[in-house]
């Protein structure tokens, strides 16, 4: 390690802080943004179930037409389809601004290290030219299959309403 002015020193050390800061607010920030569209797609799932549930029990009591019963259940498919990518996809697009501003303050923090001959390859704070995947990738992923769960389902129960249709 090269020796610094003790000005430079306190300024880096702000800096670090100042970093430290920013990048925790902002993967504070993508964790809640992750945990509210998880649950607005928990209740989704509930809803879909729920209606889906509703149509095949009137159909089973024989109180409304099968091409009635079918056809609600394609409209729940369809709304389904359309709300839970507008949700994931609005989701995805704010975890990931997130995440490049996240970056933005580890990238500023890392040159700042690189100019004060402070960079240490053993630390987990240096350049990388091959990154992995980070953890913003992987809630992304999560979110994904989620959203094709419900999907999936909503689109058995168009199948179930279909077969107890005939």
């Amino acid at each position: 390690m090269c020796n610094i002015d003790d000005d430079k020193r306190r300024a880096h050390e702000m800096h670090k802080q100042e970093a430290f800061q920013g990048m925790r607010a902002y993967h504070m920030s993508e964790i809640h943004h992750k945990q509210d569209a998880i649950s607005v797609i928990k209740s989704t799932l509930t809803l879909v179930i729920t209606i889906n549930g509703a149509i095949i029990a009137t159909l089973l009591a024989q109180k409304i037409h099968p091409l009635v019963a079918i056809s609600g259940s394609l409209l729940v498919m369809l709304a389904t389809i359309k709300f839970m990518s507008d949700l994931v996809d609005i989701t995805n697009e704010k975890i990931t601004k997130d995440h490049n501003r996240y970056e933005d303050y580890r990238n500023d923090y890392i040159y700042e290290m690189i100019e004060l001959g402070l960079e240490n390859k053993q630390s987990h704070w240096h350049r990388e030219e091959n990154r992995s995947s980070s953890g913003f990738s992987k809630t992304q992923e999560i979110i994904n299959v989620f959203r094709c769960m419900v999907i999936n389902v909503s689109i058995l129960g168009v199948i179930f309403t279909g077969i107890l249709s005939v």
